[in-house]
């Protein structure tokens, strides 16, 4: 059976992820969602939201921070998708 998450992050399959505490790309952006199963990533105390995941770096297209993966995702769909943390 196929994961349903796995068409989501085709676009960083083989992506270069740095673990980190998210940061926000512009002063009005409070969040980003995971773009695996879209579980929301804040440095504010929004219900359910976690402090910290795997962003794409300089190598993206989008530049650093742009795109986000939560650890669970990124732990179950590294070896599938070719995720390397840098």
């Amino acid at each position: 059976m196929s994961d349903w998450r796995l068409d989501q992050v085709e676009r960083l399959r083989g992506a270069a992820l740095r673990f980190s505490a998210w940061k926000s790309l512009d002063p009005d952006w409070d969040h980003d969602h995971c773009l695996a199963c879209g579980v929301k990533l804040s440095d504010r105390p929004f219900k359910d939201s976690l402090p910290e995941g795997y962003a794409t770096t300089e190598s993206d297209p989008h530049g650093p921070y742009y795109h986000w993966v939560c650890v669970p995702c990124f732990e179950e769909l590294k070896a599938e998708i070719g995720w390397v943390a840098v």
